[in-house]
């Protein structure tokens, strides 16, 4: 909000960012919000950075027939990809993707260094997601049975991970500064760096 006076310097950062991108021919802030690309690079990285991970994981999880191992394993990697991602974007505002793709994830209104419980709100639908599946998974090996309701309610979480995933590319691909579902979760913004 600006004073009575009008001067510039009584504007939030994220008010005064947002004004001078409103202005005619104001590109260069415009500009700073297109990370679709280096967004979608940046997770393909992300995803070769983590197959040694998961490949140990699937050798270690092929030594034994066991579908408790196998379940196991699966816990380590997301719990590993989960770390990885939160810590990440908490501790440098990027994972090492988006390190080499050049673009940092920020608050949304001062657009400055997110918090952990920002970091961590960014990745809760897929935190709830995967600890679903893993209720799911742990209760069908604990009673070892393979019902059908069971195996239903696990394909079910799994086209809602696809549709998230889609809905996340449609947020981001339908609004200025390019924030996805998430962002608006936990109030940042991805930005490429200057």
């Amino acid at each position: 909000m600006s004073t009575s006076s009008g001067s510039d310097d009584a504007l939030a950062p994220g008010e005064l960012r947002r004004l001078q991108a409103s202005q005619p021919g104001a590109s260069a802030p415009v500009e700073r919000y297109r990370t679709f690309w280096p967004r979608f690079w940046a997770g393909f990285i992300d995803g070769l950075v983590f197959l040694p991970v998961e490949f140990l994981l699937w050798w270690i999880s092929g030594l034994e027939s066991s579908g408790w191992l196998s379940f196991a394993t699966d816990v380590l990697n997301g719990i590993a990809s989960l770390a990885y991602t939160i810590l990440l974007h908490w501790r440098y505002g990027k994972t090492i993707g988006k390190m080499l793709m050049r673009v940092t994830v920020l608050t949304y209104e001062a657009e400055t260094r997110i918090t952990f419980r920002q970091s961590f709100l960014r990745e809760s639908p897929w935190v709830m997601l995967v600890m679903a599946a893993w209720i799911l998974a742990g209760v069908a090996l604990a009673t070892a049975t393979a019902s059908t309701p069971l195996w239903i309610l696990i394909n079910i979480l799994r086209w809602c991970s696809f549709v998230w995933y889609l809905v996340e590319i449609v947020t981001m691909l339908t609004n200025e500064k390019r924030r996805a579902v998430h962002d608006y979760i936990a109030g940042t913004v991805v930005v490429r760096d200057s």
